[in-house]
């Protein structure tokens, strides 16, 4: 009722807590309404019609014991009701109800009055907040998937700098530098890109459904969900930079240091670019890691190396 939203429920024999939270009542026999009104009012009405609801028994299954006839079993036995005892049943609840005051307007007014409380559509800049928000909760409720890939790379990059460890900064060591810039990059951009290409396809279903009933644009949405990606991911380089750039033994100097993590983080950023285009493009989780693959190796291809 906050929300100007009215819910239509079809169940058959709910449990009683669930039973508990409908506001009105409808039951059906046969395609004829037996029952309508609040649930309420529903256990008076039975019990008025000579069915009162016995202690600790779901209503729910009371009121469709009463309604629904027994039917004999495989050998015959059970008590039958004839159609006149059923007709006479549904005859006594029909008439115990009050005359149901339908409003021919549909209600018109009163959604209109609804409807005055319901807050304008937020500004974009508001939806990018909210969904940013959403996006650094989801991110955090897989904080073991962020320490497993942060310990990942911290074995990588141990594994990086031992394999080139201490290579030096002479001509002769040029040979070598290329390999290194090679694996740091691949592995920026293949690690990076497995962490995010499920994000998309998983929210696929939830997120057309929020389009198609304009809770936010699409550009708040791609915009958020890029900023949450990239920054739950800068860490990722960053510590990988500093462990294999003291390891192999590059240049000690600050701006040559900032560079090699500059250039890391544009790696990770490209490559989560890529996988997040790649996920949206895709409709399924399979499709996407099955695209994902040729994308990044077209891209190492003429990477440079």
């Amino acid at each position: 009722q906050e929300k100007a939203a009215t819910i239509v429920c079809s169940i058959h024999q709910p449990q009683s807590k669930i039973f508990d939270l409908f506001d009105s009542l409808i039951l059906l026999k046969a395609g004829n309404v037996i029952y309508q009104g609040s649930r309420k009012q529903a256990m008076e009405v039975f019990r008025a019609a000579g069915f009162p609801c016995p202690l600790y028994t779901n209503p729910a299954d009371h009121f469709l014991d009463v309604i629904t006839p027994p039917k004999s079993n495989s050998m015959g036995g059970g008590n039958t009701l004839s159609l006149k005892q059923q007709a006479a049943i549904d005859s006594a609840l029909i008439n115990a109800q009050s005359p149901v005051d339908i409003d021919l307007n549909m209600g018109v007014d009163k959604r209109l009055v609804q409807m005055n409380d319901v807050q304008p559509h937020p500004t974009w800049i508001k939806q990018v907040q909210v969904l940013l928000q959403r996006n650094f909760q989801e991110q955090f409720r897989q904080s073991k998937v962020i320490i497993i890939s942060l310990i990942q790379t911290i074995l990588i990059a141990v594994l990086i700098g031992t394999v080139f460890l201490n290579i030096g900064n002479t001509q002769t060591s040029i040979v070598r530098r290329g390999p290194v810039l090679f694996f740091c990059a691949v592995n920026q951009g293949i690690f990076d890109a497995l962490m995010v290409i499920n994000s998309f396809p998983v929210e696929r279903a939830l997120t057309l459904r929020e389009r198609a009933s304009g809770t936010y644009f699409a550009s708040a949405y791609f915009t958020a969900k890029i900023i949450a990606d990239t920054l739950v991911q800068i860490p990722v380089p960053i510590i990988f930079s500093c462990i294999v750039y003291f390891l192999v033994g590059f240049h000690y100097t600050t701006a040559k240091f900032f560079i090699f993590t500059l250039f890391m983080l544009l790696c990770s950023i490209a490559s989560t670019s890529l996988a997040l285009m790649v996920s949206a493009i895709c409709k399924t989780t399979d499709m996407s890691v099955t695209v994902l693959p040729m994308a990044l190796e077209v891209s190492r291809l003429f990477g440079g190396f």
